[in-house]
């Protein structure tokens, strides 16, 4: 189920992206009707499910409420309140309709997790003429400032989002970091403490599937976790395998990612709120059979879905937010 959710909210950003740019949709993409039915029926479990349903409805809406008026009833959208709403802010691009309609449905709804208030979220993603793009994501969340060092920390990556099948810091031999068959570096035996200051090599796998087959990245990212800040920067280090669908066999081909760096910051605020930024540089390599553009519109629509996914991230750990039943402690899991 979870992989056909996440197929269906790469369905909304993508539909979304190719409304605004005139760009073809792939043949094996989910059709539209069909995600917002997917979301529909998983929003009934509340929580993360409900949220993705909001955002859902958000993006659809911020590219174009007449375009995408049958859809966004499929969704339930308060679609009168929608058009209400833009009608009194004529002048808002896409990214502020879209944080517009999410702050709506979160007025009307309340907390789409409970105990975990967010506002004013903003997916800002700019290509580059060079290949690939920048996200900076913007948000406003109720959470104490130590639970949100947990919360970003990049070993709880793989708790905190559905985009990541594991994130853990890589052990060292030499000035190597060793990989087993199935492409996995190996793990520390005692990582650092979740939102603790570190400067280690971490693991990622980066995985999804919108319908073409599992798509996969394994890369080493340099961390530089600063909870006295409230930062953490990282960087690319080396991309070490990847898969993209039916395109490749299950092993992959070397490399896949040229670009991967950015960083979170939280800023305190007023009354229990800080604000968190996100901003995120990625850019693929040339693929065997997959045309420049693709894969460069690919990066705007993945940036732009994890950006939401950030609303989503800020309340990991609250009761049935974490992969599995209930909550979970926000540490590291071991290499699977």
């Amino acid at each position: 189920m979870q992989g056909t959710v996440l197929a269906a909210i790469l369905s909304v950003h993508y539909h979304a992206y190719a409304e605004i740019h005139g760009t073809a949709l792939p043949s094996t993409l989910l059709p539209l009707e069909d995600a917002a039915g997917v979301l529909r029926a998983a929003a009934g479990q509340g929580g993360r499910a409900e949220s993705r349903r909001r955002r859902a409805i958000a993006r659809l809406a911020s590219a174009d409420v007449e375009q995408h008026e049958e859809v966004l009833e499929i969704l339930g959208a308060p679609v009168v309140a929608i058009r209400n709403a833009f009608a009194q802010h004529p002048g808002f691009d896409e990214a502020h309709r879209e944080m517009l309609v999410n702050d709506l449905l979160n007025d009307l709804g309340g907390p789409a997790v409970p105990g975990c208030e967010w506002k004013h979220l903003l997916p800002v993603v700019v290509p580059h003429v060079w290949g690939g793009a920048t996200a900076t994501v913007t948000v406003s969340v109720r959470q104490p400032l130590d639970r949100l060092a947990r919360v970003m920390d990049p070993q709880n990556w793989m708790r905190c989002s559905d985009f990541f099948r594991n994130s853990y810091v890589a052990r060292k031999e030499g000035d190597a970091y060793p990989v087993n068959t199935n492409y996995d570096a190996e793990p520390v035996s005692v990582p650092p403490p979740a939102g603790t200051r570190w400067s280690e090599m971490l693991f990622e796998h980066f995985e999804l599937d919108w319908g073409a087959g599992v798509s996969w990245f394994r890369n080493l990212l340099w961390i530089d976790a600063r909870p006295d800040l409230h930062r953490v920067d990282y960087r690319l280090r080396e991309a070490i395998r990847s898969r993209v669908g039916y395109l490749e066999d299950g092993r992959g081909i070397a490399g896949g990612i040229q670009t991967d760096e950015g960083h979170t910051v939280v800023r305190e605020g007023d009354g229990g709120w800080a604000s968190l930024e996100a901003v995120k540089t990625i850019s693929f390599s040339p693929r065997p059979n997959v045309s420049a553009s693709v894969v460069d519109a690919w990066a705007t629509v993945l940036l732009w879905a994890m950006g939401g996914e950030i609303a989503d991230a800020v309340c990991c750990g609250r009761a049935r937010e974490t992969r599995g039943e209930g909550a979970e402690p926000l540490t590291a899991r071991a290499a699977t």
